[in-house]
């Protein structure tokens, strides 16, 4: 039986040491380095693909930041927060950082 296996495996092995698939795939049996790569990209292309979508999409939900520090600024000033005064003095403020359009 042992003489069987050895036999066996020196038929696949052959004379010289390789095996009798080396020649069938490219590279002496591997995939090689270009399948690797193909496949990182069909891995990252999904992740790729998702991160442009969400950025799209938080990018049309901010607004202009003067428009929001006005809109709180008013808040405030309608709940009583900040007096007369503030309120005139932080509004210029905020006029004067708005960005010109």
């Amino acid at each position: 039986m042992l003489e069987q296996c050895r036999t066996m495996m020196e038929a696949m092995i052959g004379a010289n040491g390789t095996s009798w698939m080396a020649g069938m795939m490219p590279m002496g049996g591997s995939m090689g380095i270009g399948a690797i790569f193909v496949g990182l990209i069909w891995m990252a292309l999904p992740i790729a693909i998702g991160v442009v979508i969400g950025w799209l999409i938080l990018r049309g939900r901010h607004r202009e930041i003067g428009a929001d520090a006005q809109e709180i600024l008013d808040s405030r000033y309608a709940r009583g927060e900040v007096d007369r005064d503030a309120y005139l003095r932080m509004r210029s403020d905020l006029a004067d950082r708005a960005p010109a359009a």
